[in-house]
């Protein structure tokens, strides 16, 4: 399993974490882009579909290829390292996580979206992975007021935190910048996940 780097303490663990190593090859990560450039020629990117805090995205559900390959990496790759980073926190150690909502999220300095507000998510955890290499554009990364920086990582790493914590997309300037965006909840224990949002959220 990657090793990771973890901030914002809390109880006996940490609320932010970043891999230190690649979960996602850069040959998975090509074949995201490219097919989510060739949907996006046929349907466009979404522009709407996050309320307050809308990002130029499209959904996994558009992408059949992603989506099967994705299935896979959940329960093999993203699932168990979630549950070594938040594991301590939930209920059943983990075992009824459940990605509500994943899509491919596109910035773009030359006249695209080149960055996301600082916003709450709303579900129990989040996590983004980075799709192209970081040589592809300047800025980026993700920012939390906790620590009122950035983290950074490398194509294929991945960021996950607990979703109530506010943070916002830093913002490029210059390239293109891609990123998976994943919404995780709980199955089954709604009480608690608000009492841990709450709980958090100002941390």
């Amino acid at each position: 399993m990657s090793d990771y780097s973890s901030q914002i303490p809390y109880e006996d663990g940490h609320l932010l974490h970043k891999t230190n190593s690649a979960v996602f090859t850069p040959e998975e990560c090509q074949l995201i882009i490219d097919e989510a450039e060739k949907k996006a020629t046929e349907m466009g990117w979404t522009t709407q579909r996050h309320g307050n805090f809308p990002t130029t995205d499209l959904p996994l559900a558009e992408l059949p290829r992603t989506l099967q390959f994705f299935r896979y990496a959940l329960v093999e790759r993203i699932y168990p390292l979630l549950r070594s980073q938040f594991g301590q926190f939930l209920p059943d150690g983990g075992k009824s996580l459940r990605v509500a909502d994943g899509f491919v999220v596109k910035y773009d300095a030359e006249g695209g979206q080149t960055e996301l507000k600082p916003h709450r998510d709303g579900s129990v955890l989040s996590f983004n992975i980075l799709l192209n290499p970081s040589s592809e554009f300047e800025g980026g990364g993700t920012w939390f007021a906790s620590i009122d920086d950035a983290v950074e990582i490398e194509q294929g790493e991945v960021v996950s935190h607990s979703s109530s914590l506010y943070h916002g997309g830093h913002g490029i300037t210059s390239g293109k910048r891609y990123i998976m965006v994943c919404f995780v909840i709980l199955e089954g224990y709604d009480s608690w996940s608000m009492r841990f949002y709450n709980q958090v959220r100002n941390l």
